[in-house]
């Protein structure tokens, strides 16, 4: 999706007849993340959707607002109502 690291394959955004597209695959709710730096915020087997879950539409909405195509895939669980508006 980018030409900056750490893979630098992708052309520029804008370019002339080029697409952007992200494939979001998951197999689960969203019950980790990086953000917490206190593993009590978010132990396995948890849902803490409210605080991860926003943080996920942000992301999506930024991706969408940069002209990005975002396809998603439910594996097994997971929120499908926020996976479709993602995509």
């Amino acid at each position: 999706l980018s030409k900056d690291g750490p893979l630098s394959g992708g052309v520029a955004s804008g370019t002339k007849n080029v697409e952007k597209i992200m494939v979001v695959l998951t197999d689960g709710n969203n019950t980790r993340s990086r953000a917490y730096k206190n593993a009590s915020h978010c132990n396995e087997g948890t849902y803490v959707g409210t605080q991860i879950d926003q943080r996920t539409r942000k992301v999506c909405d930024t991706i969408k607002s940069e002209k990005i195509r975002v396809y998603t895939i439910r594996v097994i669980d997971g929120d499908a109502a926020l996976l479709r508006r993602c995509a």
